[in-house]
């Protein structure tokens, strides 16, 4: 998983035993530790010396880095007391300048720099600055992506659920949780995405769906990735609005009315039930974009779409 922004907890699941150290799983690619030292047998694993670290360390989360001849050859994330090596994935290069290490990914929108420094003198390195920088075709212009997740697998190949305010991760073949995100906006399969900003872009395209099509079309990932593309482009709520209802073919001011009322209470309107909000559309009193947005945000179409739902499981897209 490569993440456009790192402040999130990573839970392993491993118990603490206060006589033996860490309990752990050598499939998965962890080393013992006790309360003092790395398990011996791999201490050649690394430049820096275990003991020193595991004794010294003010740090409860950092990395480790394989250096040789000024070139980074290998990355451990080290939390609590365990140490995990992790890949070198094609898109990410590391340099190092006698000091600090640099990583640079590439990802589709944009590319992040991240910056590692042995702040405490004991060989575990920090983050110390992140950066972001859009490509050009990442719109609108000037936009924070440091929410945005992306894992290079199918939908299926992974579970989400919240617990509390995050969003847990887990890989459905191992059963291993890898990322804990405390605050998401989007998260990117190869096959689909999930938009979780529901006081956002997500929320807009969901009520809007809800009400121009009915509550059906929030499932549609297809409608569902047009809207969200657009307000993301800079198109805003009424302007997505109004191209909804030419979708739609609503015109007339009757036609308008009754969608919008039929889609909230399940029945066609009676001439008299419409009647008001096609005097407020005739006289100028207010736009169809407008009427299609106050019928959006009604406690209706938020009932009828399960927005409270949708708060958990984000909204689904392509």
């Amino acid at each position: 998983m490569s993440r456009y922004d790192d402040e999130h907890d990573d839970d392993h699941g491993h118990e603490y035993d206060a006589d033996h150290g860490y309990e752990y799983d050598d499939d998965h690619g962890y080393e013992h530790l006790t309360s003092s030292r790395l398990d011996d047998g791999h201490d050649n694993d690394y430049q820096q010396n275990a003991s020193g670290l595991v004794s010294q360390s003010q740090v409860s989360k950092g990395y480790l880095f394989d250096i040789q001849n000024g070139v980074v050859t290998g990355v451990s994330e080290y939390e609590r007391g365990f140490v995990e090596t992790e890949s070198i994935d094609r898109n990410e290069t590391y340099s190092f300048d006698g000091s600090v290490v640099t990583k640079i990914e590439t990802e589709r929108y944009g590319v992040e720099t991240s910056t590692y420094a042995d702040v405490n003198g004991d060989g575990i390195y920090e983050k110390v600055s992140h950066a972001w920088t859009p490509t050009s075709t990442a719109a609108p212009a000037g936009r924070s992506y440091d929410d945005w997740y992306e894992y290079g697998g199918l939908s299926d190949d992974y579970e989400l659920h919240h617990t509390g305010q995050a969003v847990v991760v887990t890989d459905v073949n191992s059963g291993k949780t890898l990322d804990s995100l405390q605050t998401v906006s989007r998260v990117l399969f190869t096959d689909t995405k999930i938009a979780y900003d529901l006081d956002g872009h997500a929320g807009d395209v969901a009520k809007l769906l809800g009400a121009v099509f009915g509550a059906q079309a929030v499932s549609n990932r297809e409608y569902a990735g047009i809207g969200i593309q657009m307000l993301d482009g800079g198109v805003g709520y009424e302007d997505l609005a109004g191209l909804a209802l030419e979708a739609a073919g609503a015109t007339s001011a009757k036609e308008v009315c009754t969608l919008l009322w039929t889609n909230l209470f399940g029945e066609v309107p009676t001439d008299s039930d419409i009647e008001p909000y096609k005097q407020m559309l005739n006289n100028g009193q207010l736009t169809s974009s407008e009427l299609v947005t106050l019928a959006a945000d009604t406690d209706h179409n938020l009932t009828n779409i399960d927005f409270v739902g949708l708060s958990q499981t984000g909204l689904e897209y392509l």
